[in-house]
């Protein structure tokens, strides 16, 4: 089969629907011993309308396809060319069917080809690619493709792809491909038959094929990729002299071809008096978006640093801490002419556990999707060097994962081949001889919540986006119990149990099992009534909206307080059960299947205490500051509760650990009175100081107040007018343009509106949650000069888009939180108990603080210019609009106009650029 002729076929149709829709385009690619020898694209009539959706992503109109013959002329030398060839496609499950039906319709035999289906093999063999379109994959292997969509573009890119999955298949390790096909029997199509074929030729006719760059040995069962230890090896430091004056400073930084901004100064001269002089522990530096502030703190940190011990930075986002690593860092080290180390750290569950993962190919779970992330991983492992999970796109809450992932201790040190292989493990040597560790809030935030810490005591933290370090506080420090997710752990531990007492001859241990079985039942049991109970009694009443469990709590029948009660008896009884309980009395094979059943029933019992400890506190432990609350997710009830008097990081104990902490960001707003940064984070002291804006309000931007009072309540009337308006100031600019909303609801029925208005233009409407991830999003605009995207609460400060401006930023409405959720009802509340209003000391500052930051998407460098149109006139209005006004600004323009001078505004505005 690997020596056949292959047709690689791909097809643009009208639709999915194998009875209504026809094909519109074909094209194949024929390629034999390793080369493309043939190929050939046929427009075809499909004797419809083609939709217009089909039309805008493919780009083959009705007056292109009117001409071009029916399927019936040309079917017979389709299936000519294609009847001696192996079928290969990107989906071939669909282009093989969709070509069968027609056949079938027009009575030709169907084909009964060999088929092979790229996306599956992709999936195995390129495991550190993002994603597995054929654009996403001709991305990643460098492959030309100018016409996605169009069908022999796309043809001659999955043969490309193609022809690199078999150059991968040659260049693995024997053990590799060995394992890999072993496993393949859970592929569809006749991909695993491919995959033995190609085993059955290495092993007769060894030939010397391109291998990876770098050196791979056999340990154990598995092929790795030598680390490189040059990381651990000790450096020689020849510092240069840090720059003390401004001329100093202007040198060293032009002699690397760097531009040195007069905030940098600021900042670098802060950090510096902070670091040897300042008697006091917090600083606050806000500094402009686009001035070099991490270069800025970096440089005066990694220059006074005089032990060990490192510099620690947190910042909000992968994405950060990975510019931070390969960027930034980088930098620094060139001007102070010394290779710091910097390594970015994250919790053991995001690596993988080598003998964990040696367990599941040893005894392998008969299921395809487990079968393709091991596949993955064999060839993920020749790659790494990290072992970080997050490389490669496995879905946390498989039971894959669940089977792999570290748990921060070697369990079969003594015999395992794989010690000095481990990542995790490696991970800490790294960490033990590294300068400059960096982690996101939101590991900083669970370090609390580990069985042993992470960081280090050192000199100081830098804190960077720290205005989203309360958001991630908030995030960490609010507890939930999703009744969907107790019923799933029931589940297992029902499952595991069972399989463990069968296979165990201890009495006793099979007794305690048993036990864990009848606990399993009761609990779910107790759930699903009280599930039933709050629901239908009490959420039903409030059509589904969140309720507290101060509104209703005097209403509880007698029933349900004895139900609590009896829930409180059976969790002591639980806690006692597991004291008793010893994994050490199972008898069994090592390596056998069991040992994976453990790790699961191990896991699922830590799990499902925890929440059920949760569930306790939420019954019985009411403490002051403390909000508890029901919601419903699905049609399922959740439990939520949080204490605002627990909210202080000066409590937590990474905060405890550092001599010094450096907050900093863009948009912090120290300039008002309210004092709310530290108020917020619970800070009794925080110095504070503002480094100078670099943009020319006046010349640069403009704020565009739309002067039409909008009826909010009207969800229709809204959404018209914002689509409405998108769409005519987008045609003004015709470029990017961000558009920011405070509801998921209106953000959907925008694109839905937007997407028919926009069908005939060639911009790309982009959706938050619609067409994509964050990430994806991210991608595709970063490739797009003219994209509408639109984003709601993570959108208006977190996403960075690599070369992307936006000549337009439109604001939906005023970034109000909406006072009935309930976090911000019961933080709401928390504030009147101690005589605070909430509008003026929280929900002001909070809309404040994000229209900043919405700004901050528009001006990213000095030479940005950008327009922000408001749809809410409140900002003038209102009689805290003065008071918003303040988070802006004061030199940016304001001037109320309707849709159609904000057009003619616009036009004026960048004729003058």
């Amino acid at each position: 089969m690997i020596n056949s002729t292959f047709a690689v076929v791909d097809l643009e149709t009208t639709g999915t629907s194998l009875t209504k829709d026809k094909i519109i385009q074909f094209a194949c690619v024929i390629i034999e011993k390793g080369k493309v020898v043939n190929q050939i694209s046929i427009d075809v009539n499909p004797g419809q309308v083609i939709p217009l959706p089909i039309q805008k992503l493919t780009g083959i109109t009705n007056e292109q396809v009117v001409k071009a013959p029916f399927f019936e002329e040309v079917a017979l030398m389709i299936k000519n060319l294609l009847s001696d060839c192996v079928f290969v496609a990107h989906n071939a499950y669909f282009d093989f069917s969709f070509l069968n039906s027609e056949f079938s319709r027009l009575g030709i035999t169907p084909l009964a080809s060999d088929v092979l289906d790229t996306v599956e093999l992709a999936q195995v063999f390129f495991p550190l690619s993002n994603g597995y379109r054929v654009q996403d994959l001709s991305q990643y292997l460098n492959i030309s493709h100018e016409n996605p969509h169009e069908a022999l573009s796309d043809a001659l890119a999955t043969g490309d792809i193609f022809l690199n999955i078999i150059a991968k298949i040659n260049a693995i390790p024997l053990i590799t491909l060995e394992q890999i096909v072993k496993l393949s029997c859970e592929l569809g199509v006749q991909n695993s038959k491919f995959l033995a074929a190609a085993l059955r030729e290495r092993c007769d006719t060894p030939k010397k094929v391109k291998s990876f760059d770098y050196e791979i040995e056999v340990v154990g069962d598995l092929a790795l990729r030598v680390k490189d230890d040059r990381y651990l090896e000790k450096s020689s430091q020849i510092v240069k002299d840090y720059p003390r004056t401004l001329a100093e400073k202007t040198t060293f930084f032009e002699a690397q071809g760097l531009q040195l901004r007069a905030p940098q100064v600021q900042m670098m001269d802060s950090v510096t008096y902070f670091l040897n002089e300042a008697d006091y522990k917090n600083e606050l530096i806000e500094m402009p978006t686009g001035a070099g502030k991490t270069l800025g703190y970096l440089l005066p940190l990694l220059k006074n640093k005089t032990s060990r011990e490192p510099v620690v930075i947190s910042t909000s986002t992968l994405i950060l801490q990975n510019q931070m690593l390969l960027d930034t860092l980088p930098m620094a080290q060139k001007l102070l002419g010394y290779p710091f180390k910097g390594l970015v750290l994250k919790s053991y569950r995001h690596y993988l556990d080598l003998d964990k993962f040696v367990l599941t190919l040893k005894n392998p779970v008969l299921q395809k999707q487990y079968a393709l992330y091991q596949m993955a991983v064999l060839v993920w492992l020749l790659e790494t060097e990290t072992g970080d999970l997050e490389e490669i796109q496995i879905n946390k809450k498989h039971l894959f994962y669940h089977h792999v992932h570290h748990d921060g201790h070697q369990e079969y040190q003594d015999s395992s081949p794989y010690v000095e292989h481990d990542f995790w493990f490696y991970l800490m040597k790294k960490k033990a001889v590294s300068d400059c560790i960096i982690v996101n809030h939101a590991f900083l935030c669970e370090e609390d919540h580990r069985r042993e810490s992470l960081l280090t005591q050192s000199k100081v933290l830098v804190i960077d986006e720290a205005h989203k370090l309360m958001t991630t506080l908030e995030q960490k420090n609010q507890k939930q119990i999703s009744l969907t997710e107790i019923y799933y752990l029931v589940k297992v531990l029902k499952e595991t149990s069972a399989q463990l007492a069968r296979s165990n001859d201890h009495r006793g241990t099979c007794e305690q099992l048993n036990y864990f079985q009848l606990f399993a039942e009761e609990f779910k049991e107790w759930y699903e009534d009280l599930e039933n109970v709050i629901l239908n009694q009490f959420i039903a009443k409030h059509k589904g909206q969140d309720i507290h469990l101060s509104e209703i709590e005097d209403q509880f029948s007698p029933e349900l307080k004895l139900a609590i009660k009896t829930f409180n008896l059976w969790l002591n009884e639980f806690q006692s059960l597991l004291k008793k309980f010893e994994m050490s009395e199972f008898q069994f094979q090592k390596n056998s299947k069991l040992q994976l059943v453990k790790i699961e029933h191990q896991d699922t019992i830590e799990r499902l205490l925890a929440k059920l400890q949760m569930t306790a506190h939420f019954f019985n432990y009411m403490a002051e500051g403390e909000a508890r609350w029901f919601s419903q997710v699905n049609q399922n009830l959740v439990l939520n509760y949080f204490n605002f008097n627990a909210f202080s990081i000066e409590q937590t104990s990474w905060y405890q650990n550092f001599d010094k902490v450096l907050f900093t960001g863009g948009t912090l707003q120290i300039d008002s009175d309210s004092n709310f940064f530290e108020k917020r984070l619970g800070l009794s002291q925080l110095n504070k100081s503002q480094a100078l804006d670099l943009f020319d309000y006046k010349k640069q931007a403009k704020l565009l107040l739309l002067d039409e009072k909008i009826d909010f309540g009207n969800e229709k009337k809204y959404i018209k007018k914002i689509a409405e308006t998108v769409e005519k100031t987008y045609r003004a600019v015709e470029k990017s343009v961000l558009v920011l909303f405070t509801s998921h609801d209106i953000l959907k029925g925008t694109y839905h509106t937007l997407n028919a208005a926009l069908r005939s233009t060639d911009v790309e409407l982009l959706a938050q949650d619609i067409t994509g991830s964050n990430e994806k999003i991210i991608k595709r605009a970063s490739q797009n000069e003219k994209c509408i995207i639109l984003g709601a609460a993570s959108f208006w400060d977190g996403i960075e888009i690599p070369n992307q401006h936006y000549k337009l930023v439109v604001m939906t409405k005023i970034p109000f939180d909406p006072p009935t959720r309930p976090m911000v009802k019961a933080y709401y509340d928390y504030l009147e108990a101690e005589g605070k209003n909430p509008f003026y000391e929280e929900a002001l500052p909070q809309a404040g603080m994000r229209m900043r930051q919405g700004l901050g998407r528009l001006l990213r460098k000095e030479t940005d210019h950008g327009v922000m149109i408001v749809l809410d006139q409140r900002l003038t209005e209102a009689k805290y609009g003065a008071e918003l006004q303040k988070y802006l600004p004061q030199e940016l323009p304001i001037e109320l106009c309707s849709i159609s001078e904000m057009v003619e505004e616009i036009a004026e505005f960048y004729k003058k650029k």
